[in-house]
């Protein structure tokens, strides 16, 4: 889960997500880059069918 919210950082910012402090540092595999893309997709087709709000 760690590694899929890094994924998703770094995904939405186009940058390196900052890390915690401490000796351990978060990589996301590549697994997790593939759901981070998938999981943003999901949100966009689902926002896209959502009436216009106001």
């Amino acid at each position: 889960m760690r590694e899929l919210a890094v994924a998703l950082v770094e995904l939405i910012a186009g940058a390196p997500a900052p890390q915690p402090d401490g000796d351990r540092t978060i990589r996301p595999s590549a697994a997790a880059r593939v759901g981070a893309g998938h999981v943003v997709r999901a949100l966009e087709t689902a926002s896209a069918s959502l009436p216009p709000s106001g």
